[in-house]
């Protein structure tokens, strides 16, 4: 067994147990129905089984990163390989691309941005942020025709030539698709923490159709907000004042060059996480300051039978 099937068994059983779990214990909603051994893809919903594990079959398990590896994320849980592949290639993308673009604005040594040099004649290349914010173009033999590049290069050796014109190419970043992927890491992240507890909530059916309905308009795309936060709060806690109670998903993505924590607001069980977004978009307009109520929990939530219970009870009671 591959070490990568080894990881794929251990998160399928430690998901599929906890569903049962809460199947037993009769927390699960009454449609859902599912038999000991069954996973549920967290994202679409659809029921698998152990021999979804195997790679061969038509939609196998897959192991998915939260954030992506890209960004400093890691294995956390199974979802079906047709959701990892969309969510990757259409979502998860535009985030990483984006980053890498603030690296470059932000003059971050070694953040590179692609573009053009004009001198009369244009030619591809790049700017490079070296150290002390200082940048240097870089001109590259692969991407020009020879003729134009050695045309350019003889312009600029000559005495008393003006600065080139550089224009950075177009970004290719879809900004509702970059909050997309905000939001379905915070999901994710999330779901690893509670499990199966809540996520069948009409308000996380809300979340799972935008991420697969990306270019409808469904969950609000302005609940995140960025840094700074303390960093000793990253994990899944919850906002605990009044008209601002839901979860608050706070975590890390880590280009080569930068860290940046990013604070997702998800709902509690039926309650308006419009209102909650609202309330903390006035904070941060009057305090520019990360200074809100919050409270974590440490208890095990996927085969803990208390916990769970203190979990519901603490939700319901906010609504």
């Amino acid at each position: 067994m591959s070490k990568g099937d080894k990881k794929r068994e251990f998160l399928f059983n430690k998901f599929s147990e906890n569903l049962y779990f809460l199947e037993e214990n009769g927390i699960l909603p009454k449609e859902i129905e599912i038999e000991k051994g069954d996973y549920i893809c967290p994202i679409c919903l659809d029921k698998f089984t152990k021999e979804d594990l195997n790679q061969e079959v038509e939609n196998p398990l897959s192991l998915e990163d939260a954030p992506p590896k890209s960004l400093g994320g890691s294995q956390i849980l199974l979802t079906c390989e047709r959701c990892n592949n969309r969510m990757g290639k259409d979502i998860d993308w535009h985030l990483t691309e984006r980053l890498k673009e603030m690296d470059f604005h932000e003059r971050i040594s070694g953040a590179e941005m692609k573009g053009k040099f004009t001198l009369n004649v244009t030619v591809n290349g790049k700017i490079i942020v070296e150290e002390n914010g200082i940048t240097k173009a870089h001109l590259s033999e692969k991407n020009n025709n020879p003729e134009t590049l050695e045309k350019y290069i003889n312009i600029i050796k000559g005495k008393g030539v003006k600065e080139p014109y550089w224009e950075p190419n177009p970004t290719r970043v879809d900004s509702k698709k970059l909050q997309i992927a905000i939001i379905k890491n915070a999901y994710l992240l999330m779901f690893e923490r509670f499990g199966y507890a809540f996520i069948f909530d009409k308000e996380y059916d809300r979340i799972r159709e935008q991420l697969l309905n990306p270019e409808s308009d469904i969950y609000p795309l302005d609940c995140w907000f960025k840094g700074p936060f303390p960093e000793e709060r990253i994990g899944v806690p919850f906002l605990t004042e009044n008209n601002m109670e839901s979860i608050f998903a706070l975590f890390r993505l880590s280009t080569k060059l930068s860290h940046r924590l990013f604070g997702v607001v998800l709902p509690l069980s039926g309650a308006k996480i419009e209102r909650t977004i609202l309330e903390l978009k006035n904070r941060f307009e009057k305090e520019k300051k990360f200074s809100v109520e919050m409270m974590s929990f440490d208890d095990n939530y996927l085969t803990s039978l208390e916990s769970v219970h203190l979990l519901l009870n603490y939700m319901n009671n906010r609504n």
